[in-house]
């Protein structure tokens, strides 16, 4: 949970790759962001992973600038990254136990990236649901802690799987989330086109 994925380490904005990767609706969001939570809706392949990633990059870039404030360094020291579905099969395999450090680790991070909400049926697959509804709950408690969610699923979609609860803890996390739908039919053609030629 600590890390980011090592294959996007050419999320950066700016680099070849992630401007021809990422589709243009994300990369504006990840330049433009200033604070808040962010929850990025599309279908594979536009770059909502990459996106995320590179605004990790960009928080913990500021903070290793020089003349960076402690603000800079509290955030990044507290950027993790995690699949949605590691933290429902951990508090599955964990449930008659004491809580696992990743739940810890996650709910206490700083900025959060909580990847690919809704890619897997966690109910169907016998893992436990209501630990991401618990993580967000904490997260909303602490006031502060930013989570930035992508998910395959349409917004009407991902209230329908996660439920209004969800959805508003999501909004309330952070001083505001932004939906961004990368699935506009002329741009995604660009997009994944590049994705293929590139």
């Amino acid at each position: 949970i600590a890390s980011l994925p090592n294959v996007f380490e050419k999320s950066r904005i700016g680099q070849d790759w992630f401007q021809r990767n990422v589709h243009p609706i994300i990369r504006e969001a990840v330049a433009n962001w200033t604070s808040g939570s962010l929850c990025i809706h599309g279908p594979t392949r536009v770059g909502k992973t990459a996106g995320a990633v590179a605004l990790c990059h960009r928080i913990i870039d500021a903070a290793l600038a020089p003349g960076a404030t402690a603000e800079q360094l509290a955030l990044a020291a507290g950027v993790r990254y995690v699949f949605a579905s590691d933290i429902a099969l951990v508090a599955r395999e964990s449930a008659l136990g004491a809580r696992p450090q990743m739940l810890i680790t996650a709910e206490n991070a700083t900025l959060l990236v909580l990847d690919e909400m809704g890619l897997l049926d966690v109910r169907g697959a016998g893992l436990d649901g209501g630990a991401i509804q618990t993580l967000l709950d904490r997260r909303y408690r602490r006031r502060g802690a930013w989570t930035v969610v992508t998910s395959p699923l349409t917004p009407k979609q991902f209230q329908k799987v996660y439920g209004d609860a969800t959805v508003a803890r999501l909004k309330g996390i952070g001083a505001e989330i932004e939906v961004i739908i990368a699935d506009l039919r002329d741009e995604l053609e660009d997009c994944v086109s590049a994705v293929l030629v590139g």
